[in-house]
């Protein structure tokens, strides 16, 4: 059943925010981090000196490193049925050892009281070329009731000894097999007339069928590594049976995005690797529709150099011109489309110049 809670009007409560972690509690539930823009002001002209630099507001990313608790008290048993729950947000203190520097989209599960989080994308600086960022393949643990982060490692595997033949029946079914072939030999010494004593000297073809039969689907091997799947956010993560999940994400280099299309898993008991359940390579990459737009219009011109006008496209004042420039600016493909405006260009002055001597020779 959905309810919309009221919450009390001068009661503190966390700022909007997205890419925010939201665990269940015993009495609720707990909210910590987050991404948004807020407001700043910058000097407007920063050659000028003094108060003839002017100031203008922008909105500066912001990593959020706060937590919240989501306290929700069940009505009483006497109320009625349709009572909804009491919500209140409680401020909490700033989990300590916290990942460092603070990143965006580290997705986090749940797993027996704590959270796990893995991933994220850290912005280094912002130009006019883009956004540098730094990305993190790191995973944690969120103990939620001591309100702490530890991180964790893949351990190897320990070597197990080869054992001796009279060893090798260790645990509760070689001790049932024990017994079973012991039981065999009495009763077939009953059989034959003998003593007890002379069982253990008697052979026994033992028949166990079940146990040379091979599987009808046998198990797949899976890859294992000792390092964390590639860097990247906004991967998802699940929990099922104390194994750890992680599947897909985004990953950028300069102007290419990467989307992964691959499941690893992770056993949290046991930390030995990390194993590749698949992975399916994505070769494609994304680009900004300036760059289709440009090369829709280099199709266009290959098909009759008269549908462009080599004027509008030469002289630097014209309106298009400025309008590319400043949506440039705004784009990471900024220098492909430089380089592609140049060729552009160049191209159209040889064909304006082929059709100058067509006209000529026309005439």
């Amino acid at each position: 059943m959905w309810f919309n809670p009221t919450l009390p009007p001068a009661q503190l409560k966390p700022d909007a925010r997205s890419s925010f972690t939201f665990l269940p509690h015993d009495q609720g539930a707990v909210l910590f981090g987050g991404y948004s823009r807020v407001k700043a002001t910058v000097s407007a002209n920063k050659s000028a000196k003094g108060a003839s630099q002017g100031q203008r507001n922008i909105l500066k990313p912001m990593v959020h490193q706060d937590c919240f608790y989501l306290r929700i008290t069940q009505p009483p048993a006497d109320a009625s049925p349709n009572t909804p729950p009491t919500v209140r947000w409680e401020k909490r203190k700033k989990p300590a050892n916290t990942p460092n520097p603070p990143r965006a989209g580290a997705t986090m599960a749940y797993h027996k009281g704590r959270g796990l989080s893995f991933g994220g994308v850290h912005d280094v600086e912002q130009s006019e070329e883009g956004i540098d960022s730094e990305f993190f393949n790191e995973l944690f643990t969120w103990n939620i009731e001591r309100n702490r982060f530890f991180p964790m490692a893949l351990r190897k595997p320990r070597v197990q000894k080869k054992a001796n033949a009279s060893d090798q029946r260790v645990g509760r079914r070689g001790r049932a097999q024990a017994n079973e072939e012991e039981l065999l030999k009495q009763l077939a010494a009953l059989q034959a007339g003998m003593s007890l004593e002379n069982a253990d000297d008697m052979d026994i073809d033992l028949k166990n069928d079940g146990d040379n039969e091979e599987p009808a689907n046998p198990v797949r091997e899976m890859p294992v590594s000792m390092e964390f799947p590639s860097p990247r956010f906004n991967a998802l993560l699940a929990v099922q049976e104390d194994v750890l999940y992680i599947y897909g994400g985004t990953f950028e280099s300069k102007d290419r995005e990467y989307t992964f299309d691959d499941l690893h898993a992770i056993d949290l008991g046991k930390m030995d690797g990390c194993k590749q359940v698949f992975k399916r390579e994505d070769e494609s990459w994304v680009v900004s529709g300036l760059f289709c737009l440009i090369c829709i219009i280099i199709s266009l011109l290959c098909l009759s150099p008269n549908l462009c006008c080599y004027r509008a496209l030469t002289t630097k004042k014209t309106r298009m011109t400025r309008m590319m420039k400043k949506t440039m600016k705004r784009t990471k493909m900024k220098t492909v489309t430089l380089n592609l405006m140049r060729s552009l260009q160049d191209w159209c002055r040889r064909a304006n110049g082929r059709s100058s001597r067509q006209t000529t020779l026309q005439a």
